[in-house]
Order: C-alpha cells, then sequence, then structure tokens
C-alpha cells in the first residue's frame, strides 16, 4: 500500500508575514541610504560650490597681480627711473627726486588700494609717496635676485599720518638696461597696498550671506578673515606638502566644521572656506521626519495587506488543498462534489476552472493520443525524405563517372584541352551536389578558376581574369557558390556588351569584415539603371538577374540585414558589385 508523504514546508501565512516584515526591512534600510546620500550630496555640493568661490578669488587674485606686476615692471625699466637709479652723482639724483615722484604719483591714483610706491637705489637714495622709508627697508632683503616681482607677507608699515597698519606689498629688484653687462641689481621698487585692490572686496560681498573665510599670506600669518570671535583661526595646517588645498570635516569646541582650503597663485598664500554641519545640514531634521512618517505609513498598509491576503487567499488555499488531499487518498465522493471556494475573486475563478478541468481531463486525454500520432507521423516523413535524399545521390554518382570514362579517353587521344575542360566540369559538378553550405574561400576560389578555364576556352584572348586575394583570409568559411554566380555575371554582361572583357576578383578583411569586388570593364550603367538594379535585387517577386538576388538573399539570411551586396556602375566605366560578412574561420 503506498502513502502519500506529505513535506511540512513553511506554511504560506508564515511565508507573507516574512515577506512583509523583509519588505519592511528594506524599505528602512533604503530610507537610510537615501537620507544619507542626501547628505552625502550636501557636502558634495558644498565642496563644489568652496571650489568655484576658490576659483573666483583666485582669478581675482591673478587678474589684480598681473596689473601690479606690469605697473612694478613699467615703473621700473622706464628711461626716467633708469636713469635715477644707476647714478652715483648725488647732485643729480637730489635734482630728479621731484621728476621721479611725479612720474610715479599717476600709478598709484589709478587703483584706490594702492598706498604707496617706493624706487629705492643702493646709494642711500629713495622716492616714495607716504610709507616710513624705515619700514619699506625691512621688505628689500626678502625679495630674490633675478625674479620678475615678489609679494610679501604681511607687514607693519606706517604711513604719513603716522598711523601704522597692515599691508601687503610686491617687489622687484631693477637691474639695468643700457648696460647688459652689469650684473648687480641698482635698486629697488616696492608698490604697498591694502587687501581689498588685490582681492576684491565689495561691500556688497561683505553684505552677503558667504561661507567662513580666512586668508594666509606665505608666511601662514592670517590676513583676512570673517569668522566670530571664539572661533579658532588657524587652519593652515589643513594642506598638502606641495601646499595644495584639501577638504576636510575637523570638529572644533563640540562643533562640526566642514573646510575647503586652496592655494593663491604670486601670493604664495593659502585661502580656508568653512561652515558649521549644522548650517550646511539645514533641512534634513525635515527629511528624517518624513522619512519616518514614510515608514509608519508602509507598516500600516503592509499589515493591511497581510491581513487581507490571508482572510480572501491563504485561508481559501488552505481548503483546496485538504480537498486535493481527500481526492488524492481515493475518495471519489469528494471527486462527484464540485469545489466551493469564498476569497478573492481569483480565487473563486480558480475553484470555477479547477471544476471545469476535471471535465475536459477525458478530451485532453484523446487530443494527446492524436498528437502523439501525428508526431509519429512526421518522423515517418523525415526518415522518408533522407532516404529520398540517399537515393539522389545515385544519378551524380553516375555522371561523374560517365565524366571520368570521358576524361581517360581525352587523355589517351591527347586531347589535353578537352582533358582540362571535363576536368574543370566534373570538379564544377561534384563541387555543386557535395552535402554541406559551407565552404572556404580556397575551395571557392578554385572552382572559379576551373569555371574561367571552361569560359576561357569558348572565348579565348576575349576573356581575362585577374585574381588578388589577400593569403590571411583563405582559410575563411564562407557559404558555397557565394562568388561563382557574380563572376559568371561579370562574364556573360560583359562579352554581351563589348564583345570582350577583362573580370577581376578582389578579397581582403577589414575590422573582421570580409570583402569581395567582382569588377568588370564592360560598358556599366547609368544610375537609374543602379537603382533599378537595387531594387529588383530586393524585390522577392522577381526573377530578373537571378544570380545576384540569390546570392543577396543567402548573404542577408545567414549573417543578417546589415550584410549583403551593394552594387556601383558608372555609365562606359564598367560595373562592380561588391559584398561583405563578417569573418569566420573554417572548422
Amino acid at each position: 500500500m503506498r502513502h502519500t508523504v506529505i513535506r511540512k514546508n513553511l506554511s504560506i501565512r508564515f511565508q507573507i508575514l516574512s515577506v512583509c516584515l523583509f519588505s519592511l526591512l528594506i524599505m528602512q534600510v533604503l530610507l537610510l541610504i537615501n537620507y544619507y546620500q542626501i547628505k552625502e550630496m550636501k557636502i558634495s555640493n558644498n565642496s563644489s560650490y568652496f571650489s568655484d568661490l576658490i576659483g573666483q578669488l583666485s582669478d581675482s587674485v591673478v587678474l589684480n597681480c598681473t596689473y601690479l606686476n606690469g605697473m612694478v615692471e613699467n615703473i621700473a625699466y622706464s628711461k626716467v627711473v633708469q636713469e635715477y637709479l644707476e647714478s652715483d652723482d648725488k647732485s643729480y639724483i637730489q635734482s630728479r627726486y621731484t621728476d621721479i615722484k611725479n612720474f610715479i604719483s599717476p600709478y598709484a591714483n589709478i587703483n584706490y588700494g594702492i598706498k604707496d610706491i617706493a624706487v629705492i637705489g643702493i646709494h642711500d637714495n629713495y622716492v616714495n609717496l607716504n610709507a616710513d622709508i624705515n619700514d619699506l627697508q625691512k621688505i628689500v632683503p626678502e625679495i630674490p635676485e633675478k625674479e620678475l616681482w615678489y609679494y610679501s607677507g604681511l607687514n607693519s608699515i606706517r604711513m604719513a599720518s603716522n598711523i601704522k597698519n597692515e599691508y601687503l606689498s610686491v617687489g622687484a629688484n631693477v637691474y639695468s638696461i643700457s648696460d647688459l653687462t652689469r650684473k648687480e641689481k641698482i635698486g629697488t621698487v616696492i608698490i604697498t597696498f591694502n587687501m581689498n585692490s588685490i582681492f576684491g572686496f565689495s561691500q556688497n560681498q561683505k553684505n552677503t550671506k558667504l561661507p567662513d573665510m580666512l586668508i594666509y599670506d606665505r608666511n601662514n600669518q592670517l590676513i583676512y578673515t570673517d569668522v566670530e570671535e571664539g572661533v579658532n583661526t588657524s587652519y593652515s595646517q589643513y594642506f598638502d606638502e606641495d601646499g595644495n588645498g584639501i577638504a576636510a570635516s575637523i570638529k572644533e569646541n563640540a562643533m562640526t566644521f566642514y573646510i575647503k582650503t586652496g592655494h593663491l597663485e604670486y601670493l604664495n598664500g593659502k585661502v580656508v572656506f568653512l561652515i558649521p554641519e549644522e548650517e550646511l545640514m539645514e533641512g534634513l531634521d525635515s527629511v528624517r521626519q518624513s522619512t519616518l512618517i514614510i515608514f509608519l505609513v508602509i507598516f500600516l498598509c503592509m499589515f493591511t495587506l497581510s491581513f487581507m491576503v490571508t482572510k480572501n487567499i491563504v485561508i481559501p488555499i488552505k481548503q483546496f488543498m485538504d480537498y486535493l488531499i481527500k481526492v488524492r487518498r481515493g475518495d471519489l465522493r469528494m471527486m462527484k462534489q464540485p469545489v466551493q471556494l469564498k476569497g478573492a475573486s481569483e480565487i473563486i475563478i480558480m475553484s470555477e476552472e479547477f471544476n471545469r478541468m476535471m471535465i475536459e481531463i477525458t478530451d485532453l486525454n484523446h487530443r494527446l493520443i492524436n498528437t502523439s500520432a501525428r508526431l509519429y507521423e512526421s518522423e515517418l516523413a523525415k526518415k522518408q525524405s533522407e532516404l529520398e535524399y540517399l537515393h539522389s545521390q545515385i544519378n551524380p554518382h553516375f555522371l561523374f563517372n560517365t565524366l571520368e570514362t570521358i576524361k581517360g579517353r581525352a587523355l589517351e587521344e591527347e586531347a589535353g584541352n578537352t582533358f582540362q575542360m571535363i576536368n574543370s566540369l566534373g570538379k564544377m559538378f561534384r563541387y555543386c551536389v557535395r552535402y554541406g553550405n559551407v565552404v572556404s574561400l580556397h575551395e571557392e576560389i578554385n572552382i572559379i578558376n576551373s569555371y574561367m578555364l571552361l569560359q576561357k576556352n569558348r572565348f579565348g584572348t576575349k576573356l581575362n581574369y585577374i585574381c588578388h586575394i589577400e593569403e590571411d583570409i583563405c582559410e575563411a568559411a564562407i557559404p558555397k557558390m557565394i562568388l561563382q554566380p557574380l563572376i559568371e555575371n561579370a562574364v556573360i554582361h560583359g562579352i554581351e556588351e563589348k564583345g570582350a572583357v577583362t573580370v577581376w576578383l578582389e578579397g581582403e578583411m577589414n575590422h573582421g569584415i570580409l570583402c569581395f569586388h567582382v569588377r568588370d570593364d564592360g560598358e556599366g550603367v547609368d544610375e537609374e539603371s543602379r537603382m533599378e538594379l537595387i531594387r529588383m535585387m530586393e524585390d522577392k517577386s522577381t526573377a530578373n538577374h537571378i544570380g545576384i538576388s540569390n546570392v543577396h538573399k543567402r548573404i542577408q539570411y545567414i549573417y543578417g540585414d546589415d550584410y549583403g551586396i551593394d552594387i556601383e556602375a558608372t555609365n562606359g566605366n564598367g560595373f562592380c558589385i561588391s559584398i561583405k560578412f563578417p569573418y569566420e574561420k573554417v572548422k
């Protein structure tokens, strides 16, 4: 007696509950990932924004420094300044003091940020506008020799108002241009200016809400800041060994800041932008609250869905399963009773369809028997086709033997030309009827050579044939009789048009694609006729130009519509057919 083994897998109710809980977990993870992605995006956007600000500030510095550099060069190498610095005659130096001052004064008036321009000679002679010369003399040793210009760090300089302030300076050593053999410097030019003249700060920018900014000079001395008091202003350590800027997150006074640092060209200075995390992440609290609300709504929806599925699907399925178990155990009374299930519309439809299925089982069995019979008949037909194919090989075999007999007789009678023609015809016949549709390019070329030998015997000197095939593609796999019909077409039409023709066959491979060109020196056709040929070649119903059309359709059938035949023809300048298809090595 056979016993039914019931596998104790997890119940549908438990599986649905597990799926709901797992879905809630996945949803929570996705919401958290979304929250942190938004956070990372804000940090990334902030870093890009800082980079843009640093770029704008650097561009402003480069532009203004370039302007100051040009001013230093114009003053240093002007004729009046050169003569003043080259002379060691004190009376001459004194007489030129006013001229030098009048010369440099207009430069200072061009830019309101320029506070002083000084021309300092090596003979204790100098001319300047406002600054204390003693403060300027301290800058001179800092300026490297043979350097076009040099920007010093922040220096405390006393002006004519007797008030000391912090200023930046750009200086350059001056060399003689009248005596190029003189290697030592003849003096120094120094322009002293405030930060506005180089950083381009305006009142509107100061009133605009921007991230906190700090600027350091070449000596890591803070020269500008707009951070609040009590916040650390020493961030010059946040640069790599080459002085290039970095992005970082730091903690300070129980607060987290995001900073971005950068390098200022010419000044050899540094700029730091920083923003508190609280200010950067403003608005993320609402995102967090929205995430929690979405999670609770999804939880309620999943709970409701689970209850409805259990009531309308799980319980009816369990009742249906109990019915099937009783039927399986041989309770014939259950088989006579239709299944009555309540629940979702799909469950009701399932019970109705099950009842119909029981009625149709007999009919399906009859159909199955009929189908098996048809399959058997089909198999018999296939075997019959194979037998007919084998029978069809008898006649070609007889013809081969007959051709061999004629070829032998031609050899005995020393009819060499006849022998070659029969031999070529036999090769072509054997090639055409042999089993298989794929051959090597080398075999196809041999058959073309046999065909051209027959035609040469027919037309003599009226027919010329030139073949150029790259050696590395001779073992390519190609469809059988794919080139010979095109050669035959060129021979027939060329002879008909001009009485004599030269046929070229060329083959090459470009980027894995085989390309063949069959062309002749016949009359060719005009563009209208060429388009008509292409139309007939694409038309499946036409019988004209059957050779070209057959080759074209075979290529597209095997390799797809991207490949096939292309026709090039010029009226009076010959006819060319090109075909292409992918390269495959013969197996």
